[in-house]
């Protein structure tokens, strides 16, 4: 954006001369990009607990502010290398930094439950994600997300495929 601003300069001599001379000034903007100022930053799950339609999931929110109120904004998000589970992040503008205010994002962890079988009890496996706001003049701004996958205790199952050939004597000897 650009903006133009005319003023005009009189100059006098001092023995009552003048000269008028209009001056102009042309102001351009640069982007400035958004700046994450807050953050639910970590998310936790915990293994066959509060499992819906198969799956765990965390939420949470970011805060973000862009100053070019014209800008609009979108998200990104990358899994950092190193993570142990197979979960997903999803991310996007919840409610834009557009005019004045502060903009949201709404993210969102799912880990199918049966993909955190392995954990023990008490053992905890963590998955990172980088989670990027962008606005729509190549600015951005980058917010680490951090979840704690928890194990639990789960029972022992028995399978035999023909029962006929089991011998349950003795089992508990």
């Amino acid at each position: 954006e650009t903006t133009t601003e005319s003023f005009t300069v009189t100059i006098a001599d001092g023995n009552g001369g003048t000269k008028d001379q209009l001056v102009t000034i042309t102001v351009t903007g640069t982007n400035e990009a958004p700046t994450i100022s807050a953050a639910e930053a970590t998310g936790d799950v915990t293994e066959d607990t509060d499992v819906v339609a198969g799956n765990l999931t965390a939420t949470g929110s970011i805060t973000f502010d862009d100053v070019d109120l014209i800008d609009t904004h979108s998200t990104s998000v990358t899994k950092d290398s190193g993570t142990l589970a197979s979960g997903t992040l999803t991310a996007s503008v919840s409610d834009a930094a557009t005019g004045a205010g502060d903009g949201t994002v709404a993210w969102t962890y799912t880990v199918a439950d049966d993909a955190t079988d392995y954990l023990a009890a008490g053992e905890t496996a963590t998955e990172k994600f980088t989670l990027t706001v962008h606005d729509n003049h190549g600015g951005s701004d980058d917010q680490l997300i951090t979840i704690s996958i928890h194990g639990s205790n789960e029972a022992i199952s028995l399978f035999t495929e023909n029962a006929d050939n089991v011998n349950f004597n003795n089992v508990l000897a």
